[in-house]
């Protein structure tokens, strides 16, 4: 057997047809997607497709096999579950940010029905759906459907096998589902891990970033999530970057975003680059305690047509709202902040050299579980600095800002 030392195994348990019924076809779009899939930075990954078995079964091969050859996790992708383009860097992401006890991540997907609710549970028998969340939301759940499901192996091989049965169809629980046996016998694959995980003293995430598509095979009709439902909101609840979307900078919205959000989760950040305070603006505006700027504000080296002599005092104007930035006017290479922080924002050069630099000296600087994250990962310099030194650092879908815990 070949070891694979972290890797993803991509598990497609082609669903058992009955005689007579429609052949097992999946739909252009799910393929396609496949097809397009983004994956983190450094991310060894194999393929894993089983027909003509049992759904419950086919995922305990899966992870059997995976197991077998090293591989860290598997991720099953159902073949009536389109997943989104980028759910393969915010699961693994979330994962590998989770609390040692997290056995998988989940995405989302709606029943097939009408009204369609989401398949998350924060109680896996007898309390219906969770719609309280939003997108964006990572939260902990009792349930959730194992269409679009990031398991971790390491802890599921602690757990007493089988991993996963379809109790449901076994025992003909279309049959009997409005009898009196017990809601037990009518666990399908997905509660019946999501069970035994807990009960073993496991915590399974549901990852709302990753909002698949829901495919009835039979008649070509697509589930998504319902429009104007509670969690159908196109931002997080509570982050504002207007003011900071009117600085000029080269920060997009969803990079503002994603920063904004995640200062609301650090109180000691430090910023290493500031210039006009585009990002400096989204980023305190968003923590409840306080931003290290450090700049040297003579302007951009890449671009000579920005005029240095008022870049300083057009950041001053840019963040005047904001009272809780220290501004700390010094060479990056002879930046340190008073006190460690949680958060480092590194946007400060393209160059290689600058990067590393920043990245080395920084990673002195930060707690033990901090966020270090940075701008421009599609420069050359940039990216091959990142990916030298920090290998475990994840690209956020849809930007080019890199992140990782220290």
């Amino acid at each position: 057997m070949i070891k694979v030392e972290c890797g993803v195994i991509v598990g497609l348990p082609f669903r058992q047809y009955k005689p007579g019924s429609p052949a097992g076809l999946v739909m252009p779009e799910w393929a396609v997607t496949l097809a397009n899939l983004r994956w983190p930075l450094n991310t060894t990954v194999g393929w894993a497709p089983i027909k003509g078995m049992q759904t419950g079964d086919a995922r305990q091969k899966i992870c059997e096999e995976a197991i077998d050859i090293g591989a860290k996790y598997v991720w099953f992708i159902d073949d009536d579950t389109q997943v989104p383009p980028d759910a393969a860097c915010y699961l693994i992401g979330t994962m590998k940010q989770a609390a040692d006890d997290v056995i998988a991540v989940g995405g989302i997907y709606f029943s097939k029905g009408d009204p369609s609710e989401p398949i998350v549970y924060l109680d896996s028998v007898g309390q219906g759906a969770h719609w309280k969340w939003k997108r964006g939301d990572v939260f902990e759940c009792s349930a959730i459907g194992t269409g679009c499901l990031l398991v971790n192996l390491e802890l599921i091989q602690k757990l007493e096998k089988p991993w996963f049965k379809d109790l449901f169809h076994e025992t003909k629980g279309w049959e009997m589902s409005n009898k009196t046996e017990g809601a037990k016998l009518n666990m399908t694959d997905d509660l019946y891990f999501c069970e035994k995980a807990r009960a073993a003293g496991y915590k399974i995430l549901a990852d709302a970033h990753v909002i698949c598509s829901h495919w009835d095979l039979r008649t070509g009709r697509v589930f998504d999530m319902p429009k104007g439902c509670y969690p159908d909101t196109p931002e997080r609840e509570g982050v504002d970057i207007e003011r900071a979307l009117a600085i000029d900078g080269w920060m997009s919205k969803k990079e503002l975003s994603w920063l904004a959000f995640q200062a609301k989760q650090h109180t000691k950040i430090a910023e290493v680059g500031s210039y006009l305070g585009r990002s400096t603006h989204a980023i305190a505006s968003h923590t409840k305690g306080v931003v290290y700027a450090f700049d040297d504000w003579k302007g951009p080296r890449d671009n000579p047509d920005k005029e240095p002599a008022t870049v300083y005092e057009r950041f001053v104007k840019n963040t005047r709202n904001c009272k809780n930035i220290v501004m700390i006017k010094t060479d990056h290479a002879e930046a340190a902040p008073p006190i460690n922080c949680d958060m480092v924002f590194i946007d400060g050069s393209h160059e290689y050299k600058d990067v590393r630099r920043d990245i080395e000296r920084w990673s002195k600087f930060i707690e033990p579980g901090g966020l270090l994250c940075g701008h421009d990962f599609g420069e050359p310099g940039v990216e091959a600095a990142v990916k030298e030194l920090l290998p475990n650092a994840t690209l956020v879908p849809e930007t080019s800002i890199w992140a990782c815990r220290i």
